[in-house]
């Protein structure tokens, strides 16, 4: 007579928890690296004019890998007024596959300011984003009980806790470029005096 099997050992848990992830999409369409902005390409095909440097360097802090750009501008007077570019940026990350940008910029009275707003999700924990954000940033205060942060180099930061004790991380900051300096109108002549002539005597 055949005997039972005994049941087997479960495998013991791991450790370590299984680290969440956010879907990628694999068809991304044709991205730019970061070094070739796309808001600046579009910025300056637009005759953006001086808010072009402002794009420039709005890009340089929100844009760090390949991504593709969706900007708008006024057709008929883009260097008068407001230029505005979304960006979706991709990472390699399970974690954070996914970044958005949106860059502002303006004209201004003495030159063009720009604003730039990043946005990246995260299935990390916020109390572990914030680790790593307090390597290079400041708590100056909180939001409706979230801690606002201010990095080294003047941005500032709010980490956001999601669904699934994930993180969004929210970055602003602001430049101010100014326009270049009118170039010096040339010295005028001084007028030749207007000598009145001398009234004529008159005839005795």
């Amino acid at each position: 007579m055949q005997q039972p099997k005994a049941p087997g050992k479960k495998a013991a848990p791991s450790a370590t928890p299984p680290v969440a992830s956010i879907p990628v999409i694999s068809d991304v369409g044709n991205l730019s690296p970061p070094e070739k902005p796309e808001p600046v390409l579009h910025a300056k095909n637009a005759g953006l004019g001086p808010c072009t440097s402002a794009v420039e360097r709005g890009s340089a802090s929100a844009i760090d890998a390949p991504h593709s750009a969706f900007s708008n501008w006024h057709s008929g007077a883009p260097n008068l007024h407001a230029f505005q570019s979304i960006v979706i940026e991709t990472y390699q990350s399970p974690v954070a596959p996914r970044a958005a940008s949106v860059i502002l910029a303006s004209p201004s009275a003495n030159g063009c300011d720009a604003t730039s707003i990043q946005v990246f999700p995260s299935a990390r924990p916020c109390i572990d984003v914030e680790k790593d954000i307090l390597k290079s940033s400041a708590v100056i205060g909180k939001l409706a009980g979230l801690p606002l942060y201010r990095s080294s180099v003047g941005e500032h930061r709010i980490l956001m806790p999601s669904a699934g004790n994930g993180c969004v991380i929210i970055g602003v900051s602001v430049q101010y470029v100014a326009g270049a300096a009118a170039a010096p109108l040339p010295v005028q002549p001084a007028p030749a005096p207007i000598i009145s002539p001398s009234p004529t005597p008159s005839a005795k």
